[in-house]
């Protein structure tokens, strides 16, 4: 089969008409009518540090309740950085987010130190039991 062959003639140039004279040009689609350049309004909910700092430092506390030297500060600094972080969190609820964060650091930093205590409790039991 053959491949079609060019005209022999060039194509007239296009030349644009009135839009008067064409009906389809005069009605104006209707998603022109509702177009507006979008706005955008980013509301950015950041983590309170202290929420994630006082649950770091009671899953710290709370793994390493053997040594009482460090999960007894790593607890109370937990049980610290979670109650501020909380009061914070509830202070500004649409800036912030993390309460649980806050809660599981007190939560974890309150063990840690009860961990601890009782750990120092039973090493200082040991030695005056010999």
């Amino acid at each position: 089969m053959p491949w079609p062959q060019p005209p022999e003639q060039p194509l007239p140039p296009w030349e644009p008409q009135d839009a008067a004279q064409q009906p389809h040009m005069q009605a104006q689609l209707p998603y022109q009518a509702f177009y507006a350049p979008a706005q955008f309004v980013l509301q950015v909910q950041s983590t309170d540090g202290l929420c994630v700092a006082g649950m770091v430092l009671g899953i710290v506390g709370l793994v390493l309740f053997l040594a009482f030297y460090i999960s007894i500060p790593c607890g109370i600094l937990a049980i610290i950085f979670g109650a501020l972080g909380i009061k914070r969190v509830q202070a500004e609820p649409t800036a912030r987010k993390g309460s649980g964060m806050g809660v599981a650091g007190l939560v974890t930093g309150i063990l840690a130190v009860i961990g601890g205590l009782t750990m120092l409790i039973l090493l200082i039991a040991g030695a005056y039991s010999w």
